[in-house]
């Protein structure tokens, strides 16, 4: 017995078929997700409704003026979508919701039909990295070129455009890997390349030239003109910079040694040392490091002897510590 089976057999309230895609006929942005979720799209008939990804998703639509109501209940409301429409690279719910590349292969030929059949199309917006590997299959381009990257741009020829973000998946949301505001921001640059108005028409301007944000929600203009591929670009110099370690400062000077082996201040004498012996800073100066510190303390023994020697010959002299 198949997993669909299985699935039918425990669910028998359950829609468990290929999912239809939903939403406009001529779209202007197509947003292409996963695959049904077992307790969503499998339940419902509908893409992202019944579970949790499609929260964030439909009320991001209806803010942007893409979806008639924020919430999707089933496949039998009253919701519609303005100018955008869902398509699955998967049509079918995968053992574990974890598609497999075969399973994948098998169903890109429908992704590509319906692609080749939607000629009003202008923002492919891809929700993961293999909606993003999936359409651009069904395109027939190659990955290499198109590198999937939240927020990132790529312009697939003069008129159409495809722009990726993270899954609106729970996982995604609740550990912060995508946001509310961030994926606001992506729907937001897909309405201003697609040219679509707040109220869900069309602004009549070329993608990109938009003198406002599109669809009401904030945007940053200064990524306005920017492609993916330089975004790329900066962010691999700033990973380069931080690779870079810090330069390295010299050492400080270490005090130097008095003629009885211990650490004196430089140009007095050393304390306890006769009057007429040479000062510490007597001499040409350097600095001293672990290796030279005995050699310092040798060098001014002799003239420590000369002095004690005007007093007693039987001048003895303590080992220096070097702590």
């Amino acid at each position: 017995m198949s997993f669909r089976a299985r699935s039918r057999a425990a669910h028998p309230d359950y829609w468990a078929r290929p999912v239809p895609s939903f939403g406009a006929t001529a779209p202007r942005i197509v947003i292409v997700g996963l695959a049904p979720g077992m307790h969503g799209a499998n339940r419902t008939g509908r893409p992202f409704t019944g579970d949790h990804a499609g929260i964030l998703l439909y009320r991001t639509l209806h803010e942007a003026g893409l979806a008639s109501a924020p919430v999707s209940v089933s496949a039998d409301d009253a919701l519609a979508l303005v100018n955008a429409r869902i398509v699955n690279a998967v049509k079918c719910v995968p053992p574990q919701n974890r598609p497999l590349p075969a399973e994948i292969r098998s169903c890109n030929a429908y992704l590509a039909a319906e692609v080749r059949e939607l000629s009003a199309v202008r923002v492919y917006l891809a929700l993961g990295r293999v909606a993003h590997d999936a359409l651009l299959m069904a395109r027939g381009l190659t990955r290499a070129r198109y590198r999937f990257g939240h927020g990132r741009e790529h312009r697939l020829d003069g008129a159409q455009y495809l722009l990726d973000s993270y899954h609106c998946s729970r996982y995604n949301t609740s550990t912060g890997r995508l946001t509310a505001q961030m994926f606001r921001d992506v729907v937001a640059r897909a309405c201003e390349l697609a040219g679509v108005a707040p109220d869900g028409g069309r602004t009549g301007q070329h993608p990109g030239a938009a003198s406002e944000p599109a669809c009401g929600l904030l945007f940053d203009r200064g990524h306005e003109e920017r492609s993916g591929n330089d975004v790329a670009d900066d962010l691999k110099g700033v990973r380069d910079e931080q690779r870079r370690k810090p330069p390295r400062h010299p050492r400080p000077n270490r005090a130097k040694l008095s003629p009885d082996g211990r650490r004196g201040v430089p140009g007095r004498r050393a304390q306890g040392s006769p009057p007429g012996s040479p000062s510490v800073s007597a001499g040409r100066r350097r600095p001293l490091g672990r290796n030279n510190r005995a050699t310092a303390a040798v060098e001014a023994l002799p003239a420590l002897g000369k002095a004690c020697g005007e007093k007693s010959r039987t001048c003895r002299f303590s080992r220096p510590s070097f702590d």
